[in-house]
């Protein structure tokens, strides 16, 4: 053994502890249904993901996301789910996981056994609703030219503000759509 044995040693502790340090839980939505329990975990471009189920603990890691962090969540949930028929799939966007229930019927209150906080961040689902809409009446309008030369003109500010424009001439009314694309 030589005099430097011990100064790599150390450098790789070094990393090790800064490679840990980088950790973090995995954003997730989760929701419950008749059989099947669902955890989606948000992570982009995730690489190296291993999931490991078990009677009442789910195991999820991977690497992912524009800076490369390794993501680990670890699960004691709420009631006991198959392990067997439980399964995940990856998708650039994020990883879902399907934890079939031992006994199918039964909601659950909540993902986690304790009603504690855990080490992860929780988002309930997003509520979809379409894309709100503004109408502007361009009767006034009366040249085609003045119309056409005001709707060039609020595509351009829309445009600006990442929204978009749609003419719609139903019923011989004319109206322009606006919708916001947030």
């Amino acid at each position: 053994m030589g005099p430097h044995t011990g100064a790599i040693a150390v450098q790789r502790r070094k990393k090790s502890i800064a490679l840990d340090s980088e950790m973090q839980p995995a954003t997730a939505k989760w929701y419950d249904r008749r059989d099947y329990v669902f955890i989606e975990f948000c992570v982009e471009d995730s690489k190296d993901v291993k999931v490991k189920f078990e009677k009442s603990k789910l195991d999820f890691s991977c690497v992912g996301g524009t800076d490369n962090l390794k993501h680990q969540n670890e699960i004691d949930l709420f009631d006991v789910i198959n392990p067997k028929e439980s399964k995940h799939k990856r998708t650039d966007r994020s990883v879902l996981c399907c934890l079939r229930k031992s006994e199918s019927g039964k909601s659950w209150p909540r993902l986690t056994k304790d009603k504690a906080k855990v080490h992860m961040k929780v988002r309930p689902p997003l509520r979809l609703r379409g894309p709100k809409r503004r109408r502007i009446n361009c009767t006034r309008l009366e040249n085609s030219d003045a119309r056409n030369e005001f709707h060039h003109s609020l595509a351009e500010k829309l445009g600006e503000m990442e929204l978009s424009v749609s003419s719609e001439n139903t019923m011989g009314q004319k109206w322009t759509s606006i919708s916001s694309a947030l």
